[in-house]
């Protein structure tokens, strides 16, 4: 699968990471909600929890506060309290 998604994880420090991945899974208020290219604009609360991606250089997975994403034309921005990468 390409990579094609623009993953920006945004903190009050700044950007904590961005890159290109082919999958997104996020901990969402409703429950864990998969993104791959191509998906709809959407706008959704964010639980704490795990984010997982998926790319061509394998899995990285970050632990995240509760906060927003957004969704729209190949772009997840993720607006976060705060960040760790696992």
């Amino acid at each position: 699968m390409e990579d094609r998604i623009r993953l920006r994880l945004l903190t009050p420090d700044g950007v904590g990471w961005e890159g290109k991945v082919s999958a997104v899974t996020l901990p969402a208020a409703e429950g864990s909600l998969g993104v791959l290219g191509g998906h709809a604009p959407m706008l959704c609360a964010l639980n704490s929890g795990l984010v997982k991606c998926r790319s061509a250089a394998g899995e990285l997975r970050f632990a995240i506060s509760e906060g927003v994403a957004g969704v729209e034309n190949d772009v997840v921005t993720l607006l976060l309290s705060s960040l760790r990468q696992l």
